[in-house]
């Protein structure tokens, strides 16, 4: 049944899509305008409401879209949505069948919303928003995708190879107007190899790689000839119609469809554009090497999705779907065919994720980018390029407003949504080439040499490591330090000569809360700034304890601390009295009594804004911080949690959570780990390990779960191991280990290790074999990677901080 839309009712109740607001004693209303929800292929009427704590939409309840609603429920999509206004994190302006008429609002935990308008409301909507001066709101008044991508600095910092391929392409694709929202305006992602027939892949060899600076739809030298003849040749009789190298687009809703159709929302959308049933056989996604050749022989222009990057699951029939047989050999479609070199999906997005981020991609790159965002997307260099499309998919073609027929403008509007839509051109001159491995270096050592260090970042050591690392010493205590914590948005970036916090904790749970920079004004010194607690040099007395030793059978490690986001608040478990203990400056704020044992982990979101905790009661509980109003300054965490979490029948013993993934993570005493809904706080699966107990976990960007176990009594298994898991739970590798405990970081493709055999471990997250070693001869208590990849703590159990960088000077 549909579910009950009236406005009166709160929101918070319903699955999925709604946010509790924040509680204000009195709500007062910005506005309310008509507009829609754009969700995928369907546009929601409603009214979104703006008051001065939250906004909110609800749709209208007519006999036109009960079908469009009850379709989107049966797949658990609820077009209802509320959020507090100080969740609020970016607003960019969009288009909406090629119309400068939508908004699309990002809030802190990753989830996002486009709503579509009248002209003139949408003005009056983010007026009305931005009057509110949301506290966390980025880029604020910059309308231009250009100019944001200007102010952001993206472009510079892929050419000095501080971010990835991969992650280039997401962010440009998202200031172009680029949107999971709207199928007919998805990300957009190029195909990168060309060979998927041989039995192994060689990144190193460049005969695998499609030609970057040509579409598609021109790979072939016969096809492309052929493509530039009937351009030449085209004429319009009625003179209306420009020329054309392309009738169809590299992406559209129904390309979207057919690469991502053995998934939800996917399939269900598919099936409804097919008026009730799939597409034929021999028309599906069933084969990656007979869709590229396809496209090389001129019969397709499409480029990929994303998800061919980072979801093997697209190419599993996971449920059973029965998508017919080809007529020529009345094959079953079951699960793609993936190409000789590849052992499994997860193989596949492996290898392919490592050829998009190979040197060759990376040198070519940016040839791709003037097709698709840059100044060959129209005009004469598009001519020069082959890379003209129908008018209709370009930005300013048609004017919607203009036209007063109602049948003819039904007819573009239905023209731009089938034939695709072209990205925002963000780029009117040549892209720049992506600096080489060594010129990045060297242009790193050489801003050292002259004293810049203060203004730009060193270089990112895990996008680096294998050039050589150092490591530097500092004496910050007699005790091991067993947990560091450094906040997450950097002072120093934004206010120069600002120290961030830096929070180390030893082994008899004193607290330092020390100065730290990530970079250093003077050219000899250190590449980096670390000074002292100054209650460090004091007697013991004027030392900061978190209230005593834990509970007897607590092990004081990194799991019982945790710290927000802005470093002030140190949150701390293992005690006695079954307390959770927040200091915010060093002195105690509040004791949470909430659990009905002894409070064992803690782990925060990469945010600084969500926790969870797992106790000896079996149960976990995941909560937030309290709102920090106007000052931004993090005023401790909410006394109740958000979701109590159940299923475990022995001691939880580690826990992790992801706000944007929505994943909380919990394993216990006896190997079993269950995953939980972030936000809604429902169980999804349990894992059993192949170790024993679980004594620490960690969750990647990319939904990878590992856990590390120990040796389970009276068992087959030999050696303490990590465990690696796909966020659907499916185990992907096993290895195992030298030593029983490991302190582990997951950041990008790479899992971090250290333990009590004094070995750093940077190690290929989805092997989990080491890629480099570094040997500090100490047993390693704690690990910490900076924000921004450029410094790697590791706590020693001699009390020393030991700071990791990337070798400059050889």
């Amino acid at each position: 049944p549909l579910f009950d839309l009236d406005p009166e009712i709160p929101l918070v109740d319903l699955p999925h899509q709604v946010e509790e607001a924040e509680n204000a004693p009195i709500k007062k209303v910005q506005l309310k305008e008509k507009c829609q929800l754009i969700l995928y292929m369907e546009s929601i009427p409603g009214t979104v409401e703006v008051t001065n704590q939250y906004v909110q939409f609800v749709p209208d309840v007519d006999q036109e879209k009960k079908e469009v609603l009850n379709l989107l429920s049966n797949i658990n999509i609820f077009p209802v949505f509320k959020w507090g206004i100080k969740k609020l994190r970016e607003v960019h302006f969009r288009r909406y069948n090629l119309r400068k008429t939508s908004l699309e609002f990002f809030l802190l935990d990753q989830t996002n919303y486009l709503l579509n308008f009248e002209k003139k409301v949408m003005t009056r909507v983010y007026q009305a928003i931005m009057s509110l001066k949301p506290p966390k709101i980025r880029y604020a008044d910059i309308r231009s995708p250009t100019r944001l991508l200007v102010i952001s600095g993206l472009t510079d910092k892929w050419v000095r190879r501080e971010i990835s391929n991969f992650e280039y392409l997401m962010q440009i694709n998202t200031i172009a107007g680029r949107t999971y929202n709207d199928f007919n305006q998805y990300p957009v992602f190029p195909w990168v190899i060309k060979d998927y027939t041989s039995s192994t892949l060689d990144p190193d060899n460049l005969s695998i790689y499609r030609d970057l600076s040509k579409p598609v739809g021109a790979l072939n030298p016969k096809n492309e000839q052929s493509v530039k003849q009937r351009y030449e040749e085209f004429v319009d009789p009625s003179g209306e119609l420009p020329k054309f190298h392309y009738g169809t687009h590299y992406s559209n809703a129904a390309s979207v469809l057919h690469f991502l159709i053995r998934l939800e929302p996917f399939t269900t959308f598919h099936i409804d554009l097919q008026s009730g049933k799939f597409d034929h056989a021999d028309r599906q996604f069933y084969s990656l090497q007979s869709t590229f050749q396809k496209c090389y022989d001129g019969l397709d222009v499409k480029e990929l999705t994303p998800e061919f990057y980072y979801l093997p699951d697209m190419f599993e029939n996971c449920n059973q779907l029965d998508l017919g047989s080809l007529q020529s050999n009345e094959q079953r479609i079951n699960d793609v065919i993936l190409p000789p070199w590849s052992n499994s999906a997860e193989d596949f997005i492996v290898k392919h994720r490592l050829c998009l981020e190979s040197e060759y991609v990376s040198s070519h790159l940016n040839e791709w980018i003037d097709l698709i965002f840059g100044y060959k997307q129209k005009g004469k260099e598009a001519e020069r390029a082959v890379n003209v499309f129908y008018y209709c998919t370009y930005e300013g073609a048609v004017n919607l407003d203009k036209i007063k027929d109602p049948r003819e403008r039904a007819s573009y509007e239905s023209m731009i949504k089938n034939f695709g839509q072209t990205p925002s051109k963000l780029f009117r001159e040549p892209h720049p080439r992506r600096m080489s491995p060594e010129d990045a270096l060297k242009a790193s050592r050489h801003k050292i040499d002259l004293g810049e260090t203060s203004q730009k970042r060193p270089p990112n050591l895990l996008m680096n490591f294998k050039n050589g690392l150092k490591a530097y010493c500092v004496e910050v205590c007699k005790e091991a330090i067993v947990f560091i914590g450094t906040q997450l948005v950097s002072c120093s970036l934004i206010y120069r000569g600002t120290f961030d916090h830096l929070v180390t904790v030893n082994r008899h749970t004193v607290c330092q809360t020390h100065q730290w920079l990530a970079s250093s004004s003077s050219r000899k010194s250190h590449p980096f700034t670390f000074n002292l607690d100054p209650k460090a040099q004091l007697d013991r007395s004027h030392w900061c304890s978190l209230g005593g030793h834990p509970a007897p059978d607590i092990a004081v490690s990194s799991k019982l601390f945790a710290i927000s986001q802005d470093g002030k608040l140190l949150i701390s478990v293992g005690h006695w009295d079954k307390t959770i203990k927040v200091l915010r400056n060093q002195r105690q704020l509040s004791v949470i009594r909430q659990h009905h044992d002894i409070v064992t982990c803690i782990s925060a979101d990469r945010g600084g804004e969500h926790f969870i905790t797992g106790s000896k009661d079996t149960t976990c509980k995941i909560w937030q911080l309290v709102d920090p109003g106007s000052s931004g300054t993090s005023k401790g965490i909410e006394e109740r949690p958000l979701h109590t979490l159940y299923g475990q029948v022995t001691c939880v013993t580690a826990v992790a959570i992801s706000v944007e993934l929505d994943l909380a993570v919990s394993g216990a005493r006896d190997g079993h780990c269950i995953l939980y809904s972030m936000h809604q706080g429902v169980f999804i699966r349990c894992l059993q390990a192949p170790g024993g107990e679980v004594v620490n976990m960690s969750i990647s960007e990319q939904g990878r779960i590992v856990t590390n176990t120990l040796i389970p009594p009276y068992s087959d298994v030999e050696e303490p191991s990590l465990h690696l898991y796909s966020l659907n739970g499916k185990h992907l590798q096993s290895y195992n280990l030298s030593e029983p405990r490991v302190q582990m970081v997951t950041r990008g493709q790479y899992l971090i290790t250290g333990g009590d055999k004094w070995t750093l471990s940077i190690r290929d997250l989805n092997t989990l074999k080491s890629e480099y070693v570094l040997h500090l001869h100490e047993e390693i208590t704690s690990l910490c990677l900076i924000e921004n990849e450029t410094h790697l703590l590791a706590g020693l159990a001699s009390g020393k901080l030991i700071v990791v960088v990337v070798e400059l000077h050889k």
